[in-house]
């Protein structure tokens, strides 16, 4: 029976959304992760979540939702989002850990934090109007449209970093949003200087230290039209931290090493079970884009990438493969659900270590971002409302990917037809015990 394309780009598709989501999984994530489908299911968006935690005389803590390949226009939110907040604590496996702060300080510093906090404000003024179709009167009117947004983000997005208060003109189509600078007056030079953000925003830098040969995020990525998270965001700043465990860390704990925080020498003890050490080997060769399945699968994603239907059937069935990513990784590691373990609660063990320290040694930092795989957030929310005391307060949502299917000339009946292939191969593929 011949294969149909829907199968075929769905099966491409899975070899590698796997090891692409594989920070995304470990327990439902429903609450950080949803499809959202308009249009009679001609369009379909992944959204992710921003939760905001709170505690009585810490700061506030939004769990911000990560995904390794997006929109550009995701991660330019994100980036307003985080660049905003007081300290950014990110998921990097094997990247720096210090965590030394900057040279800048006073007017100068107070100017970039102020910068920051006008793209944090036109992503709010954004996000209001996809939610209604217009933009508010105000900027304190985004309250009132997405409500469920802690009003403690909402004050930030209406001041500058000197107090005081924006100005705002706001238009049908656009707006502009201005800052008087240190001197709160119009005109002046330096830190005095007006800081002015229109509608169009402002594009951030790209990281420039990336891997010479690109992984299978950047192929897919490449292939599909959509941007990757190393080249989307700007790690680049000062209140941004690493919180996570190295690759040696990591790989001797899912060897058989301690856990993270245990004691001893990592790597001392034997591997605890020998699939996990399969899963944990394999997985590593196919992020670094080793091995010869990492190598077929790029052949075949560049392919895809040359035709623009095929693109976005291809885009469809990773956005579904990505939502349920989890579940999928569940079944198909089997016996090796050691790695899941090791990848979600001591990974976030690193997290919850590194906001205590924050809470300690920075008592005047108002908003702890933690920007890490949805999949992260069950766990890790969980153990700070009841180790740590925490309680939700807030949340709102990011488009992450949108895929438009009457753009490629699919209609609604054809439409259906797609989604319950790639359904029925993904439940195919989450079937428990499929894989051992």
């Amino acid at each position: 029976m011949r294969m149909s394309r829907t199968a075929w780009i769905a099966g491409v598709v899975g070899l590698v959304v796997g090891p692409v989501a594989f920070g995304q999984g470990g327990e439902r994530a429903a609450k950080y992760m949803r499809v959202r489908e308009e249009g009679g299911g001609l369009v379909s968006t992944l959204e992710l979540s921003v939760r905001t935690l709170t505690r009585p005389g810490a700061p506030a803590v939004h769990l911000v939702g990560a995904v390794h390949v997006a929109d550009q226009s995701f991660y330019d939110d994100v980036q307003a989002f985080l660049d905003a907040q007081d300290v950014v604590l990110y998921e990097g496996v094997g990247g720096a850990r210090p965590f030394t702060g900057g040279e800048a300080e006073g007017d100068a510093l107070k100017a970039e934090q102020t910068e920051a906090r006008l793209r944090y404000a036109a992503m709010l003024l954004l996000a209001a109007k996809r939610e209604t179709g217009s933009f508010p009167p105000s900027l304190g009117g985004v309250g009132d449209v997405l409500p469920s947004v802690h009003p403690s983000l909402i004050e930030r997005a209406t001041v500058d970093a000197w107090g005081n208060p924006f100005m705002v003109r706001m238009g049908e189509e656009g707006f502009q949003i201005i800052s008087l600078g240190s001197d709160g007056e119009a005109g002046g030079e330096g830190t005095a200087a007006d800081l002015t953000l229109a509608f169009e925003g402002v594009r951030v830098s790209v990281q420039p230290d990336l891997p010479r040969h690109p992984g299978l995020q950047q192929q897919l990525a490449d292939a599909l039209g959509l941007e990757f998270q190393l080249r989307g965001v700007n790690y680049d700043r000062r209140h941004w931290r690493n919180s996570d465990m190295s690759v040696q860390e990591l790989q001797a704990v899912l060897l058989g090493g301690e856990r993270a925080g245990g004691e001893g020498e990592p790597g001392d003890a034997p591997p605890r079970d020998e699939r996990t050490a399969v899963a944990a080997s394999q997985l590593f060769r196919a992020l670094s884009g080793e091995s010869m399945m990492a190598r077929m699968a790029g052949v075949l994603l560049r392919f895809v990438g040359m035709n623009e239907g095929m693109r976005t059937t291809a885009k469809l069935a990773m956005l579904e493969m990505v939502a349920r990513a989890d579940e999928i990784l569940e079944a198909q590691l089997g016996e090796a659900g050691r790695l899941l373990e090791v990848l979600i609660v001591d990974r976030n063990t690193v997290v919850l270590d590194d906001l205590r320290r924050v809470m300690e040694e920075q008592p005047g930092a108002g908003s702890v971002a933690v920007f890490y795989g949805a999949g992260h957030f069950p766990d890790l929310e969980r153990r700070m409302v009841e180790d740590m005391g925490f309680e939700l307060a807030g949340e709102f949502w990011l488009p992450a990917i949108t895929v438009r299917l009457d753009e490629a000339g699919i209609d609604a009946e054809q439409a259906a037809a797609m989604r319950a292939m790639v359904s029925r191969m993904l439940d195919a593929q989450a079937r428990p015990g499929r894989a051992r």
